[in-house]
């Protein structure tokens, strides 16, 4: 193999990192999902369960996708991403004001945070696969 193809087949420190997330995201994203499903918060429906239970299988898939720098790895990114803002607003809505630190204007700042930090992890990854691609 020569350096130039060599170059091409390793893996950023970045990804491998956000590999290492995105499987800790999926475990968590898999307990909650069981969490939920049994019942033991009561203010929340227990439909909510499904919904971790996918944003916890998009994250696993997403990480072994980015682990082997496939491109079908940046698509289950970006459903894991979407899944994250739907679980944001569904809590944001659905738990009780006085628990969201500054109410519905604090959460709002909050989701905007976590909108940007996605973007920006979406154009690292979008760059890094782009030979790939």
């Amino acid at each position: 193999m020569t350096d130039e193809l060599a170059k091409y087949k390793r893996r950023p420190g970045g990804i491998s990192f956000l590999c290492f997330v995105l499987a800790w995201l999926c475990l968590a994203g898999l307990g909650n999902a069981w969490f939920l499903a049994t019942g033991r918060v009561e203010q929340l429906p227990p439909w909510l369960s499904f919904v971790a239970a996918l944003y916890g299988i998009t994250a696993g898939i997403a990480s072994v996708g980015l682990w082997h720098m496939r491109y079908w790895g940046m698509r289950a990114l970006t459903a894991c991403m979407t899944l994250c803002g739907v679980l944001l607003i569904c809590f944001i809505v659905m738990v009780p004001r006085r628990l969201v630190l500054g109410g519905y204007p604090g959460a709002l700042v909050f989701m905007v945070i976590i909108g940007f930090a996605l973007v920006v992890v979406d154009r690292y990854v979008r760059r890094c696969l782009a030979p790939y691609a």
